[in-house]
């Protein structure tokens, strides 16, 4: 039997207050389930937020250990290249004057020496490191030594003066010819041999151009 078809209009009217307090509690209970719900989900993705942005902190705080952990190992390697030069723009007045002193103070014969143009290669990261630096480039010029010998030492004195002064420099050729076959006495204060060398001259940019977009 259905309660509702048993109830008269007198019924409901004296319990009309219970059934609108029910109403009313139902309706409240929805509300607070559907704002639980809303606040729950909210929570959720402000946690999520939360970790992602506690994730990207604790990143760029490893990355920093790294970079740290890297300044740290190479910072000694860096001062010295610095104070060698070799990350600065090359001084071509000071190597002609670098020459001109080797040679007065090992009594050589007169060096000719020109310094070919310089150029420019890109430096590529190795692909483990995750946040690489600032562009880097290498530069390279080549020095050309032309000069006649009294002996073999004169072009060794020589090269060992420029190699092994300041700056990062690498022999790239050399060819030595002598003038007179018949000639073995050496002790004779004359022009025994002729010598030319090739020697590439190398710079680091710390601060290159950025590359031409249409790649000339």
């Amino acid at each position: 039997m259905n309660l509702f078809s048993i109830l008269t209009k007198e019924d409901y009217l004296m319990i009309k207050w219970q059934i609108a307090i029910a109403g009313v509690g139902l309706l409240l209970s929805i509300g607070i389930f559907l704002g639980i719900d809303y606040l729950s989900g909210n929570s959720l993705q402000d946690l999520r937020i939360a970790q992602a942005d506690f994730n990207s902190a604790r990143s760029r705080l490893e990355l920093i250990e790294e970079e740290e952990e890297t300044i740290i190992e190479y910072i000694g390697r860096y001062q010295m290249l610095d104070a060698d030069g070799v990350v600065s723009n090359e001084d071509r007045l000071q190597m002609f004057e670098r020459v001109a002193e080797i040679r007065s103070a090992n009594n050589l014969f007169p060096v000719n020496t020109n310094i070919n143009r310089q150029l420019t290669m890109p430096i590529n990261y190795p692909p483990e490191i995750r946040q690489p630096g600032e562009p880097i480039a290498l530069q390279s010029s080549v020095i050309g030594i032309d000069l006649p010998l009294l002996h073999e030492d004169d072009l060794f004195r020589l090269l060992d003066g420029i190699i092994n002064g300041p700056g990062l420099f690498q022999t790239s050729e050399c060819s030595l010819r002598q003038l007179n076959r018949e000639s073995t006495n050496f002790i004779v204060l004359s022009q025994h041999f002729d010598a030319s060398c090739e020697i590439l001259w190398y710079t680091f940019d710390l601060d290159p151009p950025p590359p031409d977009p249409f790649g000339f």
